[in-house]
């Protein structure tokens, strides 16, 4: 995957790190577009912005999305609302994958090649939080007042959701899988884990997860 970087200047990485010490961003925005034969999403190029900086861009975005987005079924719609969702949010922020990988030659030629990824969870939707919490719900043995984050890996072809608990059982693991998959298609695919703080995936997951309220 390369990133071509926008809003960069003559900036060094030692500017750049001071730039988000002070709360600036690399963002992209996802947009989406119908073809006769279906629907495609694309990432727009990645813009080193500060908060006030993101609006014009994610009306940008989404206006592409509004207009030339809808026309495919059955994914054109979904995938039209998706994205327009996440740049409300303030699209998509890869500021850790971008400064991983870039060199002074990267910046200097405003692409940057991702050999290593920083960033691998994406939060779910908010139907899809609920979802998982009205199955954690029915299911007997969860402790209550615990941390219970979701996250939904972006690297991967199709849904994959894991679900990380500070504590839960064996039993309670496979009572709660009952539950979610007569909600989730087969092809959702749902790992329930404990949290092993030690644990480099396990730890980005409590980062970049949606901490669920139960």
């Amino acid at each position: 995957m390369v990133y071509r970087l926008k809003n960069i200047d003559e900036l060094k990485i030692e500017d750049l790190k001071k730039s988000i010490n002070r709360g600036y961003r690399f963002i992209t925005y996802p947009y989406s577009i119908s073809l006769i034969v279906g629907n495609i999403n694309l990432f727009s190029p990645v813009y080193f912005l500060n908060k006030e900086e993101t609006k014009k861009h994610t009306l940008k975005y989404n206006l592409i999305s509004s207009i030339l987005g809808w026309w495919s079924i059955p994914n054109g719609p979904t995938n039209t609302i998706n994205s327009i969702k996440t740049n409300i949010r303030g699209g998509v922020d890869v500021t850790d994958d971008i400064m991983l990988n870039l060199t002074e030659d990267s910046l200097k030629s405003k692409k940057v090649k991702i050999e290593y990824i920083y960033t691998i969870f994406k939060k779910p939707e908010k139907s899809t939080e609920k979802d998982f919490i009205k199955s954690i719900k029915k299911t007997r043995g969860i402790i209550t007042n615990q941390n219970i984050y979701l996250g939904r890996y972006i690297n991967t072809e199709g849904f994959y959701y894991l679900l990380g608990f500070d504590n839960i059982s064996e039993s309670s693991k496979q009572e709660l899988l009952t539950h979610l998959r007569k909600i989730f298609h087969n092809h959702v695919h749902i790992e329930i884990i404990k949290i092993n703080p030690n644990d480099d995936v396990h730890q980005r997951l409590t980062e970049m997860g949606a901490l669920l309220k139960y």
